[in-house]
């Protein structure tokens, strides 16, 4: 899924100016894109099933602000997409079922009540939505007849660093 600005497609995505205006306003001029990954979900699959939250934020250190892009390149809805929860509407109560080996993700069992407060992204192609990591979130089974295939970059300000042991595809962060 590691895909680190190798073709002029996923480039010429970087540099979209709604997009680069977006990002400026959170992260500030300098934007330093650390991991981008494309993501496929094939019809009545998913691919992260269980509730999560990202492990990314252990492969950076320093103090500064992250922020990850999910860019839809086909049509994202309720049947094929994500769906998230808020840190701030999680209850204490939340508890991790397993850790995944691969991720090391924690891998939450949420209450029904919860998971009803799930929110769906729905996005066109060319569509993008804005996330920091305070979310929990789960692909939804894909039932839409289609694949969806999306863009996530992951980009922080440059006073954020890579623990060095991380060793992306691609040799080193890219100045956007």
């Amino acid at each position: 899924m590691e895909r680190h600005l190798d073709s002029d497609a996923v480039w010429s995505i970087c540099q979209d100016k709604k997009l680069q205006q977006k990002l400026k306003e959170y992260l500030g001029e300098d934007l330093v894109l650390w991991r981008s990954e494309i993501w496929v979900n094939y019809p009545s699959q998913q691919l992260i099933p269980f509730w999560h939250q990202d492990s990314y934020p252990n492969l950076l250190q320093g103090e500064g602000k992250t922020i990850n892009v999910y860019i839809a390149l086909t049509e994202v809805n309720e049947w094929n997409g994500f769906e998230y929860i808020p840190n701030s509407q999680l209850t204490p109560d939340v508890s991790v079922k397993m850790k995944d080996p691969f991720s090391g993700n924690c891998l939450f069992d949420l209450t029904e009540d919860l998971e009803q407060q799930a929110v769906p992204v729905v996005l066109r192609p060319g569509e993008f939505v804005l996330f920091t990591n305070q979310l929990m979130h789960r692909s939804v089974r894909n039932t839409s007849g289609q694949v969806r295939l999306a863009l996530t970059l992951r980009l922080t300000e440059p006073c954020v660093h890579i623990v060095p042991n991380y060793t992306p595809i691609y040799h080193k962060p890219v100045l956007l």
